[in-house]
């Protein structure tokens, strides 16, 4: 039987509190209690933005390209899970464990990350320039590109 944790929001207690051996679903994704190398949650790119995931326990899940913006995700264990393109933007990551988690192009702008508490041992993160969402900022003018071929400098005239 599922647990909805839809009504414990930002401000609940958090999945840590709910009960452990039985499966919890946020927003269609269902978090596997007691997960293994062989059944852990699958939910890659699922939106879990904005939600109260204090102690989920996600070893070995696969979350790549999963939406975490805003979200809670303190006292959570990550361990060896997949968040290849995952959006931890603006989350709150207290005490949070990702020992073995593939962080690859993780987007994590806006995020102030305390790492006091939070064990990232061997957390493979790299970034690029992607975001869920382009910022374009008008008021920010570039310079044209450079030619790619640039006309030589005419030598210096003689002085007479």
């Amino acid at each position: 039987m599922a647990t909805s944790v839809a009504a414990l929001g930002l401000t609940g207690a958090g999945i840590a509190t709910a009960n452990p051996s039985e499966p919890m679903v946020v927003n269609g994704c269902e978090i596997v209690p007691n997960p293994t190398p062989g059944e852990h949650t699958t939910c890659p790119g699922a939106d879990l933005s904005y939600r109260d995931l204090r102690g989920a326990n996600l070893r070995y899940a696969n979350l790549e390209r999963a939406n975490f913006h805003g979200s809670n995700i303190s006292g959570a264990d990550f361990t060896d899970a997949q968040l290849r393109r995952a959006d931890l933007s603006n989350v709150v990551a207290d005490n949070t464990n990702f020992t073995g988690a593939d962080g690859t192009l993780v987007v994590i702008y806006r995020t102030s990350f305390d790492f006091g508490g939070v064990v990232v041992g061997d957390f493979n993160i790299t970034t690029g320039n992607e975001s869920p969402v382009p910022r374009v900022n008008p008021n920010v003018r570039t310079a044209p590109p450079a030619p790619a071929n640039p006309p030589p400098i005419p030598a210096p005239m003689p002085v007479r």
